[in-house]
């Protein structure tokens, strides 16, 4: 008989009480209570010997030590990768020379007066320099280095939505050593290695993405913690108010309605918004030359930014390049373009993965492949687990899926990410921290269908994700080496 499939409902062994992080006393379960008066030791009489009372033993359980253990391990890589970046001239011109990333804007939102000019994005990353320029700057005060501030911050959100993911993929029925692997997984892509290391806001943004399906995923309905996470998530990046949608009204509401859970789902956004909006204006009053993101005129600069979208040859093409980006470089770097300054201009390079202006083409690592082959495996396997699913469900047959809420949300986020992008943005790698976890949640969660039916398919299923997760650290890892040597190598 197979293995039944884990269910949300129960979520894995390893997230109960005493197995995953919760303290327990040795014998006694974690919620019991100590009755202290029953406990205590006999009084002292003659021939009566007193025994000791027991003490309380605390004991980390493996899914804790595995959460902190990733954290700490990306934390050290981040930091390591960036602090060599931070200190080159690309971090502080600024030009866009990676990816049309801003990391002078950004080391300036995190670290700079209130009176600078960098606090000015605030149209798009709402409530960023609020949130994290006093601890940039007080991390600048007790350090005596802005850069290192900077490493340390933009590190630490890198390694947060790496361990918040190993609590997604636990809560949603993975086993803690797949778990881990997916976290490592999506902590070695292209996209979450290098915004851990480059100052930006997109790892903040990938880590309140990561946080709000997670709460999902546990189904929680507290409204504090739900508005702190979902504000979080706002404050890096406006259109996260989108994921923020969706997850409200996939969010499980036993008793209540679809219609309900909409009204519900839409009174919690717009409740975002004014939270956000009143705290923008904290946010102006703190920082001038901040602005206002719920101002039609504040957003009227990102029309230059708007695609072209009435000739179909260039829409089509730019469908097909975003395609690649969501699917494939976003995971697996191809190989990188570097557009060079042409004499008498004296200027870094350019670095990027697709352009008509491409001079040089530089192969990162020939792990490349091999990573690339197993992604577009999973990539294949989860579309037939799709396809199966909607045939099951059309005839009537399907088994209860129990991550339902979970994949429908990820999968309108996608889609959201699609329409957005087909008409928005001049490169599409600076967005990829948006979707990139999104991608690997579900397709992990759809190859689960079919790979835990049976302890073999368990067990190949982690090996294809263990070989994964090697090859493609070691090509991401070259892959940052290349950007790094590049800019330490230009001279002007």
């Amino acid at each position: 008989m197979p293995a039944r499939r884990p269910s949300l409902a129960d979520g894995p062994a390893s997230d109960h009480p005493g197995t995953d992080g919760s303290a327990s006393v040795i014998g006694r379960p974690a919620d019991a209570t100590v009755d202290h008066a029953s406990t205590a030791p006999p009084a002292s009489s003659e021939g009566v010997r007193v025994v000791a009372p027991a003490r309380r033993t605390f004991t980390p359980s493996p899914a804790a030590l595995a959460t902190v253990g990733l954290f700490v391990l990306f934390f050290g890589i981040y930091s390591s990768f960036g602090s060599r970046l931070v200190a080159l001239p690309v971090s502080r011109w600024r030009t866009s020379f990676m990816f049309h990333a801003d990391p002078a804007r950004v080391s300036g939102s995190l670290v700079a007066p209130p009176q600078h000019e960098d606090h000015a994005r605030s149209n798009v990353h709402p409530l960023f320099s609020l949130l994290y320029n006093p601890l940039g700057s007080a991390l600048t005060a007790a350090l005596g280095s802005s850069r290192l501030a900077i490493t340390l911050l933009v590190a630490t959100a890198g390694a947060l939505g790496v361990a918040l993911a190993r609590l997604f993929f636990s809560r949603v029925g993975f086993t803690l050593p797949d778990a881990v692997i997916l976290a490592g997984i999506l902590g070695v892509t292209a996209s979450h290695a290098f915004f851990g290391i480059v100052p930006e806001t997109y790892a903040f943004t990938a880590a309140g993405l990561v946080a709000m399906f997670w709460l999902l995923a546990r189904g929680t309905r507290h409204l504090a913690a739900r508005g702190i996470v979902h504000l979080l998530a706002f404050a890096s990046l406006i259109s996260n108010i989108v994921e923020s949608a969706l997850v409200s009204i996939f969010l499980p509401r036993p008793g209540v309605s679809r219609t309900g859970s909409l009204v519900r789902a839409a009174g919690f956004s717009g409740s975002i918004l004014l939270v956000a909006g009143a705290l923008s204006l904290l946010q102006l009053a703190l920082y001038p030359r901040s602005t206002l993101f719920f101002m039609p005129a504040s957003l009227q600069n990102e029309t230059r930014y708007l695609a072209d979208a009435t000739d179909p040859a260039i829409f089509a093409a730019r469908a097909g390049r975003l395609g690649l980006h969501m699917f494939s470089y976003s995971f697996v770097a191809p190989r990188l373009c570097f557009i060079r300054a042409t004499p008498p201009v004296r200027s870094l390079p350019t670095v990027t993965f697709d352009s008509d202006e491409c001079t040089t083409l530089e192969s990162v690592s020939p792990l490349g492949q091999a990573a690339l082959a197993i992604w577009v495996s999973l990539l294949a396997v989860a579309v037939v687990s799709l396809v199966r699913l909607v045939r099951q469900r059309r005839s009537g047959s399907a088994e209860p899926v129990p991550e339902a809420p979970v994949l429908a949300a990820l999968g309108l986020a996608i889609l959201a990410h699609v329409g957005l992008h087909l008409v928005y943005g001049d490169n599409f790698f600076l967005y990829s921290s948006t979707w990139t976890f999104e991608i690997l949640a579900i397709v992990a969660l759809l190859v689960r269908r079919l790979a835990y039916c049976s302890a073999r398919g368990r067990l190949a299923f982690r090996g294809v994700l263990l070989l994964f997760l090697a090859l493609l650290a070691g090509h991401s890892a070259m892959f940052l080496e290349t950007i790094i040597g590049i800019f330490a190598r230009a001279r002007l």
